[in-house]
């Protein structure tokens, strides 16, 4: 949920060690009052939401029940 989008739009940063990680924050800290990336975060967060990202999630295990329903009822 979170490498993917908001890693990959380069929002947040990702690390996998100590020393990784010690760098992201840095970076972070120093990037935290840039308007333009303000900007770039603000705009992505308009598109999403709870409900939409929930919404999403439930249509995915509804189809993975489908499916699943669907192959139980062919072995009978």
């Amino acid at each position: 949920d979170v490498v993917r989008p908001y890693g990959e739009e380069g929002l947040v940063r990702i690390a996998d060690d100590v020393d990784t990680f010690v760098a992201a924050a840095d970076a972070a800290m120093r990037e935290a009052r840039d308007p333009r990336r303000l900007a770039r975060v603000d705009e992505m967060l308009a598109t999403m939401s709870w409900d939409r990202t929930w919404a999403a999630m439930e249509a995915v295990m509804r189809e993975a029940l489908a499916r699943r329903g669907a192959a139980e009822a062919s072995q009978v």
